[in-house]
C-alpha cells in the first residue's frame, strides 16, 4: 500500500485517479486525514463498471495533512497485482 501525503493549504475539491498500467490490478483509493482514518465516502474501487480504475473527486473538508492509500481489492487477501499511475489535481474553478 501507499502512503503519499501533502498539505492542502485551501480546502479544495481534488480529483484523485489511480490507473492500472501493468497487470491484472483491481485498484482501490482510500482518501484519508494526516492520522491515516478514511474519510467519509472517500473511497472508491472503480471508477465506473467498465473498469478497474480507481476515481475520487472529493471536496476536502479544511486545510490539512491528507493521506492518500492505494491498495488492491480485497487487500491482503487480494489476488491481483501490477503496478499503477497516480494523477492529485485539482480544477481550475475548485469545482
Amino acid at each position: 500500500m501507499a502512503l503519499p501525503s501533502g498539505s492542502a493549504t485551501i480546502a479544495p475539491r481534488v480529483s484523485i485517479n489511480a490507473a492500472r498500467t501493468s497487470g491484472d490490478l483491481d485498484v482501490v483509493l482510500v482518501l484519508g486525514d494526516a492520522d491515516n482514518n478514511p474519510l467519509p465516502d472517500a473511497t472508491n474501487d472503480d471508477a465506473n463498471p467498465t473498469t478497474s480504475d480507481a476515481q475520487l473527486i472529493y471536496t476536502l473538508p479544511t486545510t490539512d495533512t491528507y493521506v492518500i492509500a492505494v491498495t488492491r481489492f480485497g487487500v491482503r487477501d487480494g489476488v491481483s497485482s501490477g503496478t499503477y499511475e497516480l494523477t492529485l489535481a485539482v480544477p481550475l474553478d475548485g469545482y
